[in-house]
């Protein structure tokens, strides 16, 4: 029996619908376990780390596709960890312990915290660790099951 086929177009406009509903999905599962985390482990409230913090990930946002991602990211009291992860939607955390590495081996360096070289040196170091977690959110779903056709191929 004959059965009419799908335009592409239909299909296509299927297959969209099913990727923004995922999208959703994952950006709403990433907001609900950072909030989680975030009630766990105590939010650092050192102004200058956040403000920091904010002001690497707005130059690193301002330079990657797409541009001017919209990130949320939280500095995390954990002097003992020197790590950081990224969640779905833009959630990222990093540890206290990585400001604390990072601050230690700068004054070995012998630079002075009120330098203007050693908060350059010190947001080098936390563009190194917050690109790599904002890397992570743009490239989320882009493995070998994915159904984000958004992904482009990194050799």
């Amino acid at each position: 029996m004959w059965a009419p086929r799908p335009s592409f177009l239909a299909v296509l406009a299927i297959v969209a619908a099913g990727v923004s509903d995922l999208a959703a999905q994952a950006e709403l599962s990433g907001r609900e376990l950072f909030e989680e985390y975030k009630q766990t482990v105590r939010v650092v409230s050192n102004e200058a780390w956040n403000s920091t913090v904010d002001q690497v990930v707005a130059k690193l946002a301002a330079v990657s596709e797409p541009v001017n991602e919209q990130y949320d990211v939280a500095v995390l009291d954990a002097p003992d960890s020197f790590n950081a992860f990224a969640l779905s939607g833009g959630y990222i955390a990093i540890y206290s312990g990585v400001f604390e590495l990072f601050e230690a081996w700068l004054k070995d360096q012998g630079l002075s915290s009120g330098s203007t070289e050693y908060r350059t040196s010190l947001e080098s170091l936390l563009a190194g660790v917050l690109s790599h977690e904002m890397a992570h959110v743009l490239l989320a779903g882009c493995g070998k099951n994915s159904h984000n056709y958004g992904c482009r191929e990194w050799a």
